[in-house]
């Protein structure tokens, strides 16, 4: 019998539109905070958060691996000042089960106040089969 591999959980914030305040525009984003929730209870896990600017050409910004105690959680702040279009790829490992880990996604802008516009909860992440590679 072979070995049996550990799976992993992709998701994606999707694209998220960060233009300059104005008066067609919501406030700009200068940082995301990215929260893993490990519900596990006895599992450790690993959580692979990668943030990309997509002004054209999709390109890496920010890169962070958490460990992850069971029952506990950790976060990301990343740099999004620079980006008018960002997204957010989280990868954890090992978990199949889409309730054991929960995240969240938020913008910040430059006063440190949450940006509604840039909220996503785990219920509207998009599952994705793999990270974009660097």
């Amino acid at each position: 019998m072979g070995k049996r591999k550990n799976k992993a959980l992709v998701y994606s914030t999707g694209p998220m539109e960060n233009a300059t305040a104005g008066p067609d525009f919501p406030t700009q984003s200068t940082s995301v905070i990215t929260h893993v929730l490990n519900n596990h209870e006895h599992k450790t896990i690993i959580a692979l958060i990668r943030v990309f600017m997509l002004d054209g050409t999709k390109t890496l910004i920010d890169e962070a691996t958490l460990t992850i105690s069971p029952n506990s959680n950790a976060f990301r702040v990343s740099n999004v000042s620079n980006a008018l279009t960002f997204e957010v790829q989280i990868q954890i490992f090992p978990s199949i089960d889409s309730d054991d880990v929960l995240i969240s996604s938020f913008g910040r802008d430059a006063a440190g106040n949450l940006n509604p516009s840039h909220r996503v909860v785990h219920k509207e992440l998009t599952r994705i089969d793999e990270l974009t590679s660097n």
